[in-house]
């Protein structure tokens, strides 16, 4: 019997991982502005948004045509609900029943992510004994978009900013985040002399 029930857990945390792993999104959420995108592994064609306090469908919406990328071998739609700008805390459903993780929408999302950022440029300074909690970053590119866009502004350069901040917190391939402390699933043992000798749990 135990067996049987060890068996059955089983089953149902991998269909549970399966299903999140097919939905590919930002998971530190979103502006209530900004263009708003999930990729969606498989030939699926609507989707659901669903508030995660009372599981109410606050938005539907199709895929786009189905694309394949032949160096994965997948066929991957994308999910587009950038017209939907309501602040709160919601969660992708297909038609199958497969859920995404958690994300909100919120003028607030990006603030902890830049400035966990901007503490790890500041830890990397050579030469200067600093100190710090927080060993998490952000591509240097984004960074510098965002310098560009202040000396001549472009909505290019935020765009490319969100997709690239969106691509490092879960929408990527991997679907996790490649930031140590922040988002879905991150990084926990990276080999780093100065994380592991801070006696942080997180990295």
């Amino acid at each position: 019997m135990k067996t049987l029930l060890l068996i059955i857990l089983a089953f149902i945390s991998s269909s549970a991982f399966a299903q999140n792993q097919s939905i590919h999104l930002n998971s530190l959420g979103f502006l209530p502005l900004s263009s708003k995108k999930a990729s969606i592994v498989g030939d699926t064609k609507s989707f659901v948004i669903k508030q995660v306090s009372d599981q109410v469908v606050v938005f539907k919406g199709n895929m786009s045509n189905p694309v394949f990328q032949k160096d994965v071998n997948q066929i991957v739609s994308v999910a587009d609900f950038s017209s939907f700008t309501k602040s709160g805390k919601y969660f992708f459903e297909l038609p199958d029943g497969g859920k995404s993780v958690e994300f909100e929408i919120s003028p607030k999302v990006y603030n902890q992510a830049f400035y966990t950022s901007m503490r790890g440029f500041y830890l990397w300074r050579c030469g200067t004994a600093v100190e710090g909690k927080y060993n998490g970053t952000v591509v240097r590119q984004v960074l510098n978009l965002l310098v560009a866009n202040k000396i001549s502004p472009d909505k290019k350069y935020i765009q490319t900013s969100q997709d690239a901040i969106a691509h490092i917190f879960g929408s990527n391939y991997y679907n996790r985040s490649f930031v140590t402390g922040l988002g879905i699933n991150p990084p926990m043992n990276p080999h780093d002399r100065r994380s592991g000798s801070d006696n942080e749990v997180q990295p």
